[in-house]
């Protein structure tokens, strides 16, 4: 299933998936989804606020207007890089690989 990946619901921390937001610029939602995917593929751990498992916390997408290309900035469940691995390379990676296969310009700096 990969992680959940939206915006939280009014007065919640429950994600609502919202593909093609029409709020968001192209570029993110395309690299929401792409990330979804990767994270399921690679078997990214989420992290679950319940019990404090788990190693993706979030992500952070910026659009270069420009380019159209996203800066993503993952924030892990972990003091130090090491504590990361090796789900980071793995996810990282598969995100390497799928931006470079899209058949488009690549989408991540």
């Amino acid at each position: 299933a990969g992680c959940s990946i939206g915006l939280y619901a009014r007065n919640t921390h429950n994600v609502l998936n919202i593909p093609e937001c029409q709020v968001h610029h192209p570029s993110i939602n395309k690299a929401v989804e792409m990330v979804r995917s990767a994270t399921a593929k690679v078997r990214t751990p989420p992290y679950n606020e319940d019990t404090g498992e788990g190693l993706l916390r979030y992500i952070q997408l910026q659009v270069e207007l420009s380019t159209g290309r996203v800066c993503l900035t993952l924030v892990m469940n972990a003091e130090k890089l090491k504590e990361c691995q090796p789900h980071l390379s793995y996810l990282t990676s598969e995100l390497k690989k799928m931006d470079k296969n899209s058949g488009e310009e690549r989408l991540f700096h």
